[in-house]
């Protein structure tokens, strides 16, 4: 897909932050200081650059009932993007994130054995992603309105409906990572949720990689599985 168009930066995320821990009065008063003090680490030390784009792409194609979605020569599998009633006719992306140098921060935390503070800080940061998550929605929704759309559903990478491991653009980067190992002499695994899956695990020995990455529940079905796929 071509770059995405629009984009928002430098937005002030800090107005509005929700800063009310849970808890009993004195934990509260613990965690309301920890939280001060990891949003006067954050600002102090200019750890959050928040940047985001977004695009609307026409279909290819009338999506059916497949939930198989084509836009810009891609295919997205999102049967819950379709709607109960109308036509789908455009589907809208967007991507966020406030940088990686609070994340650094976190762990350089932890690394420091300040576990309280990175927390919090880590805490912060999810905070502050949601937030510029809202407004890239709000700006999303302006645009299209704009041309005389309405919206119909939204979904978030991997929920439920938008499964990672079951788009032909996250395999295709998967093979092209295990390519990359290849050239350099690396070897390239696949663990998480996608190499747990038993019919998705045989996709994924199909695209070559050193080793699948699963826990003790999940091997017996794999093997059976694999050898048959095998077999046949």
């Amino acid at each position: 897909m071509d770059a995405l168009r629009d984009g928002l930066r430098d937005v002030d995320l800090w107005r509005g932050l929700e800063a009310s821990p849970r808890g009993d009065a004195a934990g509260r008063t613990h965690r309301r200081a920890l939280r001060d003090q990891a949003v006067a680490l954050a600002r102090g030390e200019d750890l959050v650059q928040p940047r985001a784009a977004w695009r609307i792409v026409p279909l290819d194609s009338d999506p059916g009932t497949s939930g198989g979605l084509c836009a810009g020569g891609h295919r997205l599998e999102a049967p819950w993007l379709l709607p109960a009633s109308g036509r789908l006719t455009a589907i809208a992306c967007a991507v966020a994130t406030i940088g990686d140098a609070i994340e650094r921060c976190v762990a350089s935390l932890f690394t420091e054995r300040r576990a309280a503070l990175a927390l919090a800080l880590d805490e912060v940061a999810n905070d502050l992603l949601f937030a510029l998550s809202r407004r890239v929605q709000d700006h999303l929704l302006a645009a299209v309105r704009r041309q005389g759309l309405t919206m119909a559903g939204e979904l978030r990478a991997g929920d439920p409906g938008l499964a990672l491991q079951e788009q032909p653009a996250v395999l295709a980067l998967v093979a092209m990572a295990v390519r990359a190992g290849v050239a350099v002499g690396k070897p390239v695994g696949v663990c998480g949720e996608a190499a747990a899956d038993p019919l998705l695990a045989c996709v994924l020995t199909g695209l070559a990689p050193f080793g699948l990455a699963v826990s003790e529940d999940h091997n017996a079905c794999h093997e059976g599985l694999l050898c048959h796929v095998c077999r046949r």
